[in-house]
């Protein structure tokens, strides 16, 4: 069986996201910062009447704070636990399919250090793909948000012991 990934471009990395989690795809414009909000948390957008919550995603996954998380996309997923969220990427560059028998096992460890939200890997244009789980990785940022941390990071961008 075949499932659509969602090719995302992060800085200088390429990162997948099953269509299936996706709800709808918007410009990043519009978003206000909140002040004192951890660093993953981008800001807020007006998005049909209601605020959504948007995470960078870099952020979520290497820490730090980015000066101008705007300018790419937002992704807004299908209803992560009780609330929409969105998240932002620089770009969006392709869906492909891909069959289960060509999904690679997720490496120990990454670049990042963001390993345990791996999915999997694929081949592509060359290269390869980083699957993501976005369930484990956003029940992670959101427990981390709400205990007040970004993530896996605290507020000044250091890996949280606790």
């Amino acid at each position: 069986m075949e499932r659509q990934i969602l090719v995302l471009g992060l800085e200088d990395s390429l990162l997948g996201l099953e269509v299936s989690s996706v709800k709808e795809i918007v410009r990043c414009e519009g978003l206000t910062g909140v002040p004192g909000a951890p660093a993953a948390l981008a800001g807020l957008i007006a998005l049909q009447g209601t605020l959504l919550p948007v995470f960078d995603l870099n952020v979520c996954l290497k820490g730090g704070k980015r000066d101008n998380p705007g300018g790419g996309a937002v992704i807004v997923l299908k209803n992560h636990s009780e609330a929409e969220i969105g998240i932002i990427v620089d770009a969006v560059e392709d869906i492909i399919e891909v069959k289960a028998e060509e999904i690679l096992a997720p490496p120990m460890e990454t670049e990042t250090g963001a390993g345990e939200y791996v999915a999997g890997m694929v081949r592509h244009r060359g290269g390869l793909l980083i699957l993501l789980d976005m369930g484990r990785l956003l029940s992670e940022t959101l427990r981390a948000f709400h205990s007040g941390s970004s993530g896996i990071y605290n507020k000044t961008g250091q890996i949280d012991e606790s």
